[in-house]
Parts: structure tokens; sequence; C-alpha cells
């Protein structure tokens, strides 16, 4: 597992370079830099040969058919490791390298034979995250397996993304490659970009192959993922969750609406602690399970809610309290460029519609290769990745939507005791969540929140539990990462304040005592 980062159409110092890749390497050796004029790629192991460099995050699970075939073609590989393997493929085949691989992969190859051109590949289900921040204007992109990697990477700190807190609180994360950081985005699932200096940044959405059986060790993690047992073990130590919280979050990169996600970082720890390396991970199966069961039951819903019932049981806070939580300013942006519910009804509002098989193949479609790659597969990687563990899927995403038995979600009973109004997180919650604060971020309502909190003390609710745990989330990353919004917040005019200058002193006259300190508290300043 090589995490790692890169530049290209711009010089970046070899000290910020290493800077940023130590904060994700683990390979005993430190990093591996390799650079060239107007690029650079880092890894804890970098393949390079004739002025090709490769990095891969991730396993080719079809490595033996690979070298066979380069083998065959003239392309014998001495080096068996999967960058080496990356490399040989793109000699062979150039940018279309990842047509011909299987598994888990992010990628990246910089051919600097002529003039330089920088590949990036994703593996098809988006099982890897890679990260990419394209600045047009000087030609140049920064990109890494992990947002606080590649945040160290820019020049000018970013921003928050204004939709982004609509956006996750109405599926749970932003969609489509954007994240909540403005200008950061994600590599699509299945995607192949080419960076040159002539024709800046392209992105090719590659044909979809057949899934295939991920290639797994025997041993892994047990148990189902975000369940009440996973956040038991968060809860046994409830004292150290305002300390273990901010940490994980600035590993995931972005808010979590899933309240299981701490027990899944704890259970991956536990897995390091006891040596394993590779370790199944069923949590995006259980994931799954719940997706299909809310497309089983929007598609048995009537014609005109259906839609409705799907985005009621997809959003981590329910619509109506959604618009009741926003400061009035960030109701008015919205209001201005059309919320998430919005988009949504945009993309599925049509075949949901038109009756239950299309809706349910619109919906299953919209769940495994938008939904899950941003939610469920990102979170996995960078939970196992935060913890020095390689995390496999027991089968493919689209075979275990086949195989799954639909689960029913219970998006709050993860929490248990932990939100109540004497439960160990309540002080906790309403000092991050304190009504200055908010003020200061300028999206939510002080006293809408409040009253959230108030109604989860006196009549604790799995829904209400939820809700919290999203804000709260949210709040915590967003200080974490120092994010503001771009749109200044309108706050209350104050009153003009009016400062008058003494009047000067005629002359052979001498103040009194109590004029001349006033004038002197009254001077300028």
């Amino acid at each position: 597992m090589y995490r790692f980062l890169g530049c290209f159409g711009g010089d970046v110092p070899a000290h910020r370079l290493r800077a940023a890749a130590r904060v994700h390497d683990r390979s005993p050796d430190g990093p591996c830099v390799r650079r060239g004029e107007g690029w650079a790629l880092v890894s804890g192991r970098t393949a390079f040969r004739g002025r090709v460099a490769a990095v891969l995050d991730g396993e080719i699970d079809n490595r033996l058919a690979l070298f066979t075939r380069l083998e065959v073609r003239g392309h014998a590989v001495a080096d068996r490791d999967g960058s080496a393997v990356l490399r040989a493929a793109f000699e062979l085949d150039g940018a279309e390298f990842a047509e011909h691989l299987d598994g888990a992969y992010a990628a990246a190859v910089v051919d600097a034979r002529a003039a330089p051109v920088l590949v990036l590949a994703t593996d098809d289900a988006g099982t890897t995250p890679l990260y990419y921040h394209w600045d047009p204007g000087r030609g140049c992109l920064r990109f890494a397996s992990e947002i606080p990697a590649l945040l160290a990477l820019l020049t000018d700190p970013p921003g928050l993304w204004e939709p982004g807190l609509d956006a996750y609180l109405t599926t749970g994360a932003a969609l489509d490659g954007a994240t909540l950081i403005d200008g950061v985005r994600m590599l699509p699932p299945g995607t192949t970009a080419v960076c040159s200096r002539g024709r800046g940044l392209s992105l090719v959405r590659r044909a979809a192959k057949a899934p295939r059986t991920a290639a797994v060790p025997p041993r892994g993690l047990g148990g189902p993922g975000p369940t009440p047992a996973g956040a038991g073990e968060a809860g046994a130590d409830a004292a150290r969750l305002p300390e273990l919280l901010p940490e994980l979050l600035w590993r995931l990169g972005q808010p979590d609406a899933d309240p299981g996600t701490l027990g899944g970082y704890l259970r991956f720890g536990s897995a390091r602690r006891a040596g394993e390396r590779t370790a199944l991970a069923p949590d995006p199966v259980g994931e799954i399970a719940e997706g299909r069961a809310r497309v089983e039951e929007a598609v048995r819903a009537r014609d005109g809610v259906r839609l409705a019932r799907y985005a009621d049981a997809l959003a981590p806070v329910p619509a109506d309290a959604r618009s009741r939580l926003y400061s009035a300013d960030y109701r008015a942006y919205l209001a201005d460029r059309g919320d998430a519910a919005l988009r949504l009804a945009e993309r599925l509002g049509a075949p949901c519609e038109a009756g239950p098989g299309a809706a349910r193949g619109a919906l299953t479609r919209f769940e495994l290769e938008v939904l899950l790659p941003a939610r469920g597969l990102r979170r996995l990687a960078h939970l196992s990745g935060a913890q020095g563990v390689r995390a496999r899927l027991p089968v493919s995403p689209r075979r275990a939507w086949e195989a799954a038995e639909a689960a029913e979600a219970r998006p709050g009973a993860a929490l248990g005791g932990l939100l109540t109004g004497d439960g160990p997180l309540a002080g906790y919650v309403r000092e991050v969540l304190a009504p200055g604060r908010l003020r200061a971020g300028g999206l939510l309502d002080p006293a809408a929140v409040r009253r959230l909190l108030d109604a989860q003390a006196a009549r604790p609710d799995d829904r209400l539990a939820a809700a919290v745990w999203a804000l709260l989330t949210f709040e915590v990353w967003r200080e974490e990462y120092a994010l503001a919004r771009r749109t200044p917040v309108r706050l209350p005019a104050r009153p003009a304040v009016l400062l008058t200058a003494p009047a000067p002193r005629r002359a052979g006259r001498a103040a009194s005592p109590d004029r001349a300190g006033a004038a002197g508290a009254a001077g300028p300043g």
C-alpha cells in the first residue's frame, strides 16, 4: 500500500513535496521523490525507467495475466512490483493502459520521453480515491491519494465549497467528484485523466468491464459494518471521543454522517495492532444492503411519492428540518442557485415516475456508480489507510448488490446513549455547536440548532441523533481544516461610534487631572 502525490505544470519545492508526503507515507524507507522539468511524483515506491515514471496505490488483481501479455509483446518485467507492471503497461498501451487492469487501484504515470504528459487513472468501482486540484490559469495540476497531502501542496489556502453543507445533509456526501473543499475534486470511478502543457486537462470515462470477484486473503475483520457493535467499541471509551473525532475527520478529509465510522476506524486500529497488513472489510457490503433497502422501499411506493420516499431515506437530515437549520443567509443563497434536493430531482425524478422497473434501474445505478464511491468506498480507503491496513471487499460492489438482502437502515441507532441529555458527548456537542461558533460559520441558525439539541436531550430519537451527529461532524471537520465561506457572512450592522478629539488647550492654562486623563483616553487610535 503506497499512497502517492505529485504535481504537473508547475514546480513545487522538494521540501514541500517531502513534507506533504509525510502526511500519509508509512513506508519504512520514507518517500521516493522523482522530479523533472515541471513535474514530480512522490510515493513509497516509484518505478522509473527510460524517462517514464509510475506510481500505484492499491492492488492489480490480474497481474499474472498482465505479465504474460507484456512478455509476449516484448515488455518483460523483471520487478514484479505493481508500479513496475504499471510502467510496462503504459509503455505498451499508452494512456489506455487502464483498459487492461483489474483491481482496486489509483495510478499515476509521467511520460517525459518527449513533451511531458501525465496520466491518472482510477479503478472501475472507485475503491481507491484520488484527489486533484486543477488551476487552468496557471496550467497547474496537483494530485494526491489523501486530501491533507493535497492541501499541503497548494500555495493558496482553499475555502469551503458553499453548496457542500446542503449536499452533505441531503445525500451524505458531495457527489460526482465534488468535495466540500472549493477546487478540490475526486477523480470519478473508471476514469482516465490526461494532462499536457499544450492541451490542459481532459477526463475520459472508460467503458465498464464485467465485474470480477476481488482477490482477498482468508483473514479479515468480522461482523457487519456500521452497527451498534461498532459504535459500542467507540462508546466504551467515550471520554476519548472529543480527541478521536477531529483526528478521524482530518484523515477522512470530508465530514461523515455515518455514526459507525468511528467504530470502523478503531477496528482497523485493532487489526494493525494484531499485526494484520490486509483485512476483509464488510462495512461497505452492509451499506450496499441498506442502499438496496432504500431502492426497494422507493420502488414499492406509489407514483408521485417515489422519489420523495427515496430522498427521505437517503438524507442524514430530512428536507423539512434542513431548511429550518440553515441560516437566513444560507437559505437565500440556496434559493438563488438551487439546492441539492432540486439537483436530485432533476437527476432521478423522471425515471422514478416512469414505473417500478425504470425506477429500480436508475436508483441502483445511482447507488453503485455515484453514491457508494463518494461515501462507503472512499470512507473505507481512508479508515484503513489511516491505520496502515489494506482493506479489501469480499466481492465486487455489483455482486454484493445482487446477493444482498435488503437491510433496514437505522441512522442514529449506532449512537446509543452518547447524545442524550446526560450522555457522555452532550457537553462536547453543545460546545462545538455553540451559538458563537455557528454565527462565525454563517451557515447554520444557532437558535434552530439549539432547539434540535434540546429536543434530542428531552426526547431521544434515532433520527434526531443522526441529525445532531451530522451537524457535529461537519462543524468539527470545518474547524479542523479552517475552512471559511468564500462569500462573506453578512452580520448585522453595528452603529458607528463617533470619536471626537479633545479641543486644544489655551496657552498658559493647565488642564485639570480629570480632563487630562480623559484627553489621553480619547487620543489617536
